[in-house]
């Protein structure tokens, strides 16, 4: 679960809040791990896609070259 968003970090440029629980980064399931997620985002380059539960609804958050898709 998202306990902070760093301001100017990819996670904020994809509009990630406090509370959402990720469940993928670019399509990668995660286990559990706070690292892991950390490491994942952190590790995108040009593109990133987080898979979110908010308020219990699942959503994806990406973004692309400060282009930003919220499905």
């Amino acid at each position: 679960m998202a306990e902070e968003v760093e301001e100017g970090s990819e996670a904020a440029a994809v509009c990630l809040q406090v509370g959402d629980e990720m469940v993928s980064v670019n399509a990668v399931s995660l286990s559990g791990s706070r690292q892991e997620a950390i490491c994942l985002v952190k590790s995108s380059h040009k593109t990133l896609s987080l898979g979110v539960r908010r308020y219990g609804n699942r959503r994806y958050l990406s973004s692309c070259n400060n282009a930003k898709t919220f499905i």
